[in-house]
């Protein structure tokens, strides 16, 4: 999880390395970590529970808390990107336009996820 963690950083960081991005690149840079971040949470979220916990439930049960609290994590923050990716196409407009609609429906089902028996505004 911290390489992960370490890995989207850099990649954030890299994003950066020519100084504070134009707008389109900001947008794209917002998709491809969004994306990061939800890769790493499906990942987390989709961690068998070892079988040498299967004589321990209470473990085994820890165990998937704990997995279960990272992956959501990483499951919000990939919804924050994902939202800023959509609200800032949006404000830009043009040719950012098609990246702000992928944003929007990519936060549409993590939103789903995150909260599902929320009523969605649009709903």
């Amino acid at each position: 999880v911290e390489s992960r963690r370490v890995q989207t950083e850099a990649a954030r960081e890299r994003f950066l390395l020519e100084g504070a991005p134009n707008a389109a690149e900001a947008i794209v840079s917002h998709a491809v970590l969004g994306l990061l971040e939800e890769d790493t949470a499906l990942a987390l979220a989709g961690l068998p529970t070892p079988s040498e916990l299967d004589s321990e439930p209470e473990i085994a049960d820890m165990f998937r808390d704990v997995t279960r609290k990272q992956a959501d994590a990483f499951l919000n923050a990939a919804a924050a990107e994902l939202r800023d990716c959509a609200n800032a196409g949006y404000r830009e407009g043009g040719d950012m336009r098609p990246w702000a609609k992928f944003c929007h429906a990519r936060f549409d089902r993590l939103y789903a996820e995150l909260y599902p028996h929320t009523v969605h505004a649009d709903q």
